[in-house]
């Protein structure tokens, strides 16, 4: 479906003359260079450097840094969640074995030791 569209907007007019006037103004410098520079260095000397403009990233340990603290967190959660699954199925599986010895046969003696005499 796109594929037809593509020509239909590269071929019309008025798409490429929305671009080119979209472009230009992207394009426009409205201040120079030199005066963007001069307004830094100004900003600079004013307030006696540039602390409030350094990244709070630069003060957090790296153990927060990397997230090495959420993934701890995330890691013990799953481990956690699968020990108690493990052990809910290892209970059912051992509940339900023990229902299925527990019922007898249909024909079979209650007594192991019974002989039957005939």
């Amino acid at each position: 479906m796109t594929i037809v569209k593509i020509p239909y907007v590269t071929l019309q007019y008025s798409y490429k003359r929305n671009a080119t006037r979209i472009s230009r103004l992207m394009r426009a410098e409205l201040v120079l260079g030199q005066d963007v520079a001069v307004n830094w260095i100004e900003h600079v000397v004013r307030f006696n450097g540039t602390t409030h403009l350094k990244l709070n990233s630069q003060n957090i340990p790296f153990y927060q840094l990397y997230l090495l603290d959420v993934s701890l967190f995330l890691s013990t959660t799953f481990f956690l969640l699968l020990c108690i699954a493990v052990t809910l199925v290892r209970n059912l599986i051992r509940c339900l074995l023990m229902t299925t010895r527990a019922t007898p046969a249909v024909n079979a003696p209650l007594n192991p030791n019974f002989k039957k005499t005939r």
